[in-house]
């Protein structure tokens, strides 16, 4: 039988300023869109796709190569 514990059984969603993403290929992305390498804004700097293989560190503003298939996030 169940018990109720009205401590643990609350319903705590998540605050205003947490993001979610999506999940992409770097090929599916389009020129100068933003895009984050890790699905946790925290721990991930953001990037900005420039051609077909390259994204830009929005923080350092180096170019990094990436593979067509490589898994990228974008938040929504």
């Amino acid at each position: 039988m169940p018990t109720n514990d009205p401590v643990n059984d609350s319903y705590n969603p998540g605050g205003n300023r947490d993001f979610d993403f999506e999940t992409f290929k770097f090929s599916d992305l389009e020129e100068n869109e933003l895009f984050w390498l890790t699905n946790s804004s925290k721990e991930s700097t953001p990037f900005r796709k420039v051609n077909l293989n390259e994204g830009l560190n929005i923080k350092t503003q180096q170019v990094q190569s990436f593979p067509a298939n490589k898994t990228v996030y974008q938040r929504t």
